[in-house]
């Protein structure tokens, strides 16, 4: 649907325009002959519509940042429960604790499109010297899984939130695996 509205009292020849859909109204500006859409972008480049839950962010497909924090709150149970990642744990303060696990969710929450913002350090300064392994990081991936079952996250979600992971695994594993006892 297009609309004109006569803008002032200018002679008469000056109008405001814009194109209305379901989507929105966009305003239409002319350039010489041509008219020119604001948001032709957003007009013809949406394949799906605005209901569709597949256009929707990960984040609000997530359940928004609630649905983030219980999440990660219970991957740190899940993680503060596995006897692999006891070392991790010990010598910190639940001050600690409680902000290391913030911090995943802001970080979380930003990377999946929501309006957080990460106050955190990068993920290799976070993580080092903590001489994570690869098994402790696979075991990371499975209980973060476990994480994501629990709340009922559907497999196209947990692919893109283990996704967000994996993009820093080479600024986190850091240590090759011990040698199994008697072999060389």
């Amino acid at each position: 649907m297009r609309h004109r509205q006569k803008l002032g009292d200018t002679g008469g020849s000056t109008f405001h325009e814009s194109i209305s859909d379901v989507r929105g109204t966009f305003p239409v500006r002319r350039v010489g002959r041509q008219l020119t859409v604001g948001a032709s972008i957003h007009i013809i480049g949406r394949v799906n519509s605005p209901n569709d839950p597949s256009a929707l962010s990960l984040y609000k497909r997530l359940g928004g940042y609630d649905g983030i924090a219980a999440i990660v709150a219970d991957l740190f149970a899940l993680l503060r429960a596995d006897v692999r990642f006891v070392r991790f744990g010990m010598g910190r303060s639940i001050d600690s604790h409680q902000r290391a696990q913030q911090l995943i969710v802001e970080q979380i929450c930003s990377l999946s499109g929501g309006p957080c913002y990460y106050t955190g350090r990068d993920m290799k300064t976070s993580h080092a010297g903590l001489g994570i392994t690869e098994s402790e990081w696979q075991a990371n991936l499975e209980l973060t899984k476990a994480a994501l079952k629990k709340n009922d996250v559907g497999d196209r979600e947990q692919a893109e939130f283990l996704s967000l992971f994996e993009r820093y695994k080479h600024d986190i594993v850091e240590a090759s695996e011990s040698p199994a006892p008697g072999s060389k």
